[in-house]
């Protein structure tokens, strides 16, 4: 939490309100009335359709670390330079959101109150066919 302080945001450990095992809903609520947004290592919950849920029944904006295997230094690292566009997101992103962050420090909003982002950027299977059908060959 070094890279936190050092880039000057200002944050709260999830320790310092809830033990360790609170079920999300309570902690994510929490987050969401004040408006906070988080930050997790806990990559699992884009596949998690309950948190999905409660992040979007919450209003929370969450931003986790796309990779699992960031030790602390690399997360610090990723956070540096993610940092800008972090705020930049957190800006212009309605919540609820989901943003992803990369071990170079990339940013990406994965789910939002639409749904899965990756989804609506995926060319539907029926426009893929119409495109096949209008080729000219």
């Amino acid at each position: 939490m070094d890279a936190l302080t050092e880039l000057g945001v200002r944050f709260e450990r999830h320790q310092a309100y809830f033990a360790r095992g609170t079920d999300d809903e309570t902690w994510l609520a929490f987050c969401g009335e004040r408006g906070w947004s988080v930050l997790t290592k806990d990559k699992q919950n884009r596949y998690n359709q309950w948190e999905k849920e409660a992040v979007v029944r919450f209003g929370v904006r969450e931003f986790y670390f796309a990779s699992g295997n960031l030790n602390a230094q690399d997360m610090a690292d990723a956070l540096r330079v993610a940092m800008n566009s972090m705020r930049r997101t957190h800006a212009e992103h309605e919540p609820p959101f989901v943003a992803s962050i990369a071990k170079y420090g990339g940013v990406t909003v994965v789910y939002d109150k639409h749904g899965s982002t990756h989804e609506r950027r995926q060319p539907s299977k029926k426009r893929q066919g119409a495109r096949r059908d209008g080729e000219s060959r």
